[in-house]
């Protein structure tokens, strides 16, 4: 049946090309999150990886008629926020309840009984009230 109106299946033609144009705008959106990703985590984005996935399914649908189904899908994974471990420790609250404690000015990676001049992203703690200095918008 191969003729002048027939060609072979290749992926540009999967839907009339739009399986084609969707891989690219997804390839794309791809690469712009994972950018987005590295601005956002810096060092922390090493070794992240963005996936994109493209299956195509051809199955025997009608054996007499020689017929095939064609599926395409596009999956698109991007990573999720780096893991974020920081220290807690263990004390009672008003109710004596224990449970875990951290500084008025949040957990960090050090250990909670230390005292802190600043936050890691050099926010100013107040040393009377231990809490962030909140800086006034000019």
């Amino acid at each position: 049946m191969a003729g002048a109106q027939f060609t072979p299946l290749d992926l540009s033609l999967i839907d009339e090309g739009r399986f084609m144009r969707q891989a690219n705008r997804d390839l794309r959106e791809l690469q712009t999150r994972m950018v987005k990703f590295l601005d956002t985590y810096k060092d922390k984005a090493k070794g992240a990886k963005g996936k994109l996935t493209i299956e195509v399914t051809v199955a025997c649908e009608e054996p007499g008629d020689e017929l095939f189904s064609v599926k395409s899908q596009i999956k698109k994974s991007v990573p999720a926020s780096p893991a974020s471990a920081t220290i807690a420790m263990v004390a009672e609250d008003e109710e004596h309840q224990r449970c875990l404690f951290v500084r008025r000015s949040g957990s960090s990676r050090d250990n909670p009984a230390q005292g802190k001049f600043a936050t890691e992203d050099g926010q100013t703690i107040d040393q009377k009230t231990y809490e962030v200095i909140e800086k006034e918008e000019a």
